[in-house]
């Protein structure tokens, strides 16, 4: 994840904990294309927010979950 998360153009390290790397593989099913679109997604929003790291809050929260992931059809 550390690897994944430092080719992000993101200007400070992002700090993504263990219960926060659950749920994504949980949303995600574990499918590797759904994690790197959910954290290319929210690195995107943490430069519009100017954070610039992606927080473990970021995924943990559901509401900025939802918003990255879109409405359930």
């Amino acid at each position: 994840m550390s690897t994944l998360t430092r080719t992000l153009p993101l200007r400070r390290q992002s700090q993504i904990d263990e219960k926060a790397l659950t749920r994504m593989i949980k949303v995600t099913g574990g499918i590797t294309s759904g994690i790197f679109s959910i954290l290319s997604q929210l690195a995107i929003a943490a430069i519009e927010s100017g954070e610039e790291r992606i927080l473990s809050r970021d995924i943990l929260c559901g509401d900025r979950l939802q918003a990255v992931l879109g409405e359930p059809v």
